[in-house]
């Protein structure tokens, strides 16, 4: 049996020890890390201040979205932040998930004024998308825009070829900041330039542009360029087999692809290629005509870009069937007067079904045809009827409702269509009757119609 003192003593040291205790469990509930939430996604803009273009400190706000600032989300409470994010080429970021909590988002770049907004979000379990934040340019900044001689932006994205080309910009002498880069849309800030005359030059590939501005410490200036290119053009790309243009083939069958493309600005054009689904022994040529051997089930697509290494680069595309006996036709019929038109009739080169209640068909051919002949007809609209060259899905045809008109048949009829065209005087079809020409009844073989017709121009 143990002793009544030995006993009293155990609780003593009990007690004296529970503050401790419970001191370690609620540190250990303040460490522990909440559950995650979700993603935060934002961007930045530029904030620029000059007191020489702009007088009494006023601010220039030209929504210029920067790249390559970073940003961090800091912990109200505990003044913890997050890994750094970086934002990209259109000025936009995406900070993981991070512990739920109430934060506040924070940045810093060369020259630019590091900080954190004033305002604060709730981060829980959804992902957050805040609003764009202003960040301050350090005072001596030139900002501006840079496009090729056609006013697009000297930016280009493929990475099935390996191309990402946008514009980069240096400055001489060099200040704080020794590159900038252009967003996606040629917009450009320079910040915390040297006073007195610099040299500012922006390159795109091998083309590049010049000017020097004579940067004030407190001022900003505005300096748009363009770069001595232009952007190339693709007429067309199409497949041929045996000599003629083909839509469709089976798996297996080696077609010749043709690009024709144009560049803008004189210089030679090279072609990347590329296919989809990737074939084994495909190899691109710096050319505009590839032999391609079609695999996959569906469509397969070859992707070229026509680029001049001077900025210049554009994207073309052949796609084909690989289910030669399946030409597939779909799209949505609408008319002037309704979003949708249900139970009309469509017919593609004989084969005919009808619009559901959406308003959609889908009609597949045996096979392949130069020529396709889309005919619809809903009772109460005029018939359409379009030529097609290729398959198309996903296309919308529009329904114009039919006029009708009143007419005696024992009088002559002369009546005159509007045109479908709106706002305009246009007119459409004439149809002239002589007098007493029309019989009674649906079929046009009865009596000859005494009383008031209705006609309806199809």
């Amino acid at each position: 049996m143990t002793h009544p003192l030995r006993i009293i003593y155990r609780y003593r040291v009990l007690f004296a020890l529970l503050p401790m205790v419970l001191l370690v469990l609620f540190y250990a509930r303040l460490t522990a890390q909440s559950p995650l939430g979700g993603e935060v996604h934002g961007s930045v803009q530029a904030l620029i201040r000059g007191q020489s273009d702009f007088p009494n400190g006023k601010t220039t706000d030209p929504h210029i979205f920067l790249p390559d600032v970073s940003v961090y989300l800091q912990n109200t409470a505990t003044s913890a932040t997050s890994p750094l994010s970086t934002t990209d080429l259109d000025g936009t970021f995406m900070i993981p998930a991070q512990p739920q909590a109430v934060y506040r988002l924070c940045w810093k770049a060369d020259g630019y004024v590091s900080g954190c907004d004033t305002k604060t979000f709730v981060l829980r379990g959804r992902n957050v998308n805040l609003q764009p934040v202003s960040v301050e340019a350090k005072r001596g900044v030139v900002f501006g825009k840079v496009t090729l001689n056609d006013n697009r932006p000297c930016r280009f994205v493929a990475p099935f070829v390996g191309v990402n080309t946008s514009t980069v910009l240096t400055a001489q002498p060099a200040g704080a900041v020794p590159v900038v880069r252009a967003n996606s849309y040629g917009e450009y800030v320079y910040p915390a330039l040297l006073p007195g005359p610099v040299k500012i030059t922006a390159a795109c590939e091998n083309a590049n542009v010049s000017a020097v501005r004579n940067i004030i410490p407190s001022g900003a200036i505005q300096n748009d360029m363009l770069l001595p290119n232009m952007t190339p053009t693709i007429g067309v790309a199409y497949a041929t087999s045996a000599g003629h243009v083909v839509r469709a083939v089976a798996p297996g069958t080696t077609v010749d692809v043709t690009v024709e493309a144009r560049d803008g600005g004189g210089f030679p054009l090279h072609y990347q290629w590329a296919v989809d689904p990737p074939v084994a022994g495909f190899v691109s040529q710096d050319a505009p005509t590839v032999k391609w051997t079609v695999s996959g089930s569906g469509l397969a697509t070859i992707y070229v870009v026509a680029r001049d290494h001077n900025g210049g680069n554009a994207l073309g595309r052949v796609k084909l069937s690989t289910t030669p006996n399946e030409i597939t036709f779909s799209g949505k019929i609408t008319a002037n007067d309704a979003p949708l038109v249900q139970d009309a009739d469509v017919t593609i080169n004989g084969v005919s079904t009808k619009t559901n209640t959406q308003g959609q068909f889908l009609i597949v051919l045996p096979k392949e045809e130069l020529r396709y002949v889309i005919t619809v007809e809903k009772l109460g609209y005029q018939m359409l009827s379009r030529n097609l060259y290729a398959p198309a899905t996903g296309s919308v045809f529009k329904l114009y409702r039919s006029q009708d008109f009143l007419v005696d048949p024992r009088l002559q009829i002369d009546i005159t269509e509007r045109a479908n065209t709106a706002g305009t005087d246009q007119k459409g079809v004439r149809i002239i009757i002589p007098p007493n020409s029309l019989a009674a009844g649906l079929e046009g073989n009865g009596p000859l119609a005494t009383g008031i017709l209705h006609i309806r121009p199809a």
